[in-house]
């Protein structure tokens, strides 16, 4: 803090290293007398000057802060619980309000879904009942049957001059009477028709027609019903061709299921053939020497037929193989050599 206006830094220092004349320290004492900021000063200087003290010194500064804070303490204790509250209160009300209505709306959904399922399943009973009731009411009426009053007309049928009235009453009665009666009578009498022709119907179904069997099975198929018990031409080609291929083309067919290490199995056998003068059976073992050791098996063959007294054969295994091995590639020209 800057005190030049009152006491400068080095008079501070001074007094804080003992340094000052006493007239120099009698100054600095009136002036702190009249001079607050300056009281403040030298009494921290004070206080350093006594390390011992500075602990009881911290505790009473805090001691005195602590009391001037006090009463605002309550009070914005108070303030805070109190706006806690409110914000709670608050809270719980918009949640009170938000979550109402919508529990309200789903249970309205759920009462109308559930009355419509119900509505829909009573319905479904209702129309299963009136079904089944007409369903049975139909089969206890006998096809052959008639109901009373169909029979009734049935069996009179209307006349109208039988009909006892004056002929002034039936000059007084509309056409129309006449007609609907004439109308109801053709109506009852194809209803009749209609379930003898039932009758008929159910009655024929009861007892088919007998069925010739042995005609039947002697007529002749036709020809889209008859079915070729052998394969086609091409399937027959492709069996002859695969059975071929496996029985007489033997590296073909065997391509298939070796390895590189099958193939150091074969050329290892062939070699054990070679030097047991087996020379028949190193040649059909290296026909399956095809992948790494391929070059040492032609060459290989090469000698067998060699040992064979075929040296045009073996001539022409050299000559049509081209080695990448430097030293198989010197003993096959060496072997050639020896040939010519």
């Amino acid at each position: 803090m800057d005190t030049a206006q009152c006491i400068s830094n080095e008079m501070w220092e001074g007094y804080a290293q003992k340094t000052l004349s006493p007239n120099q320290l009698q100054a600095l004492q009136q002036h702190v007398a009249g001079c607050e900021l300056c009281a403040d000063m030298k009494e921290g200087i004070d206080t350093l000057a006594h390390p011992e003290m500075l602990p009881q010194t911290v505790a009473a500064i805090n001691a005195e802060v602590d009391e001037y804070l006090k009463p605002k303490r309550k009070r914005m204790a108070v303030l805070w619980y109190w706006s806690a509250a409110a914000v709670l209160l608050v809270g719980l009300g918009i949640g009170w309000y938000n979550l109402t209505p919508v529990a309200d709306d789903r249970i309205v959904k759920s009462e109308n879904i559930r009355k419509a399922e119900e509505g829909a399943a009573s319905s479904e009973v209702e129309e299963s009942v009136v079904k089944r009731d007409s369903v049975t009411e139909l089969r206890s009426v006998p096809s052959g049957s008639v109901p009373s009053k169909e029979r009734e007309v049935n069996s009179a049928p209307v006349n109208v001059e039988s009909v006892s009235v004056s002929k002034d009453e039936s000059s007084i009665l509309p056409e129309s009477v006449f007609k609907s009666e004439a109308e109801e009578t053709e109506k009852v009498a194809g209803a009749d028709d209609m379930e003898e022709k039932e009758v008929v119907i159910t009655e024929s179904t009861v007892s088919p027609p007998a069925v010739d069997y042995k005609k039947e099975a002697t007529q002749p198929l036709k020809k889209e019903q008859r079915r070729d018990i052998y394969p086609s031409h091409n399937n027959v080609s492709n069996n002859f061709r695969n059975n071929n291929i496996s029985n007489n083309n033997l590296e073909v067919s065997n391509l298939n299921f070796f390895s590189p290490q099958q193939d150091s199995l074969n050329y290892l056998t062939a070699q054990s053939y070679f030097d047991a003068k087996l020379y028949d059976s190193c040649l059909l073992v290296l026909q399956n020497v095809v992948f790494t050791y391929y070059e040492q098996g032609q060459l290989l063959r090469a000698k067998a037929l060699m040992k064979q007294n075929n040296p045009a054969e073996a001539k022409r295994v050299l000559e049509s193989l081209i080695f990448t091995d430097e030293k198989l590639k010197k003993e096959a020209a060496e072997l050639l050599k020896s040939i010519k």
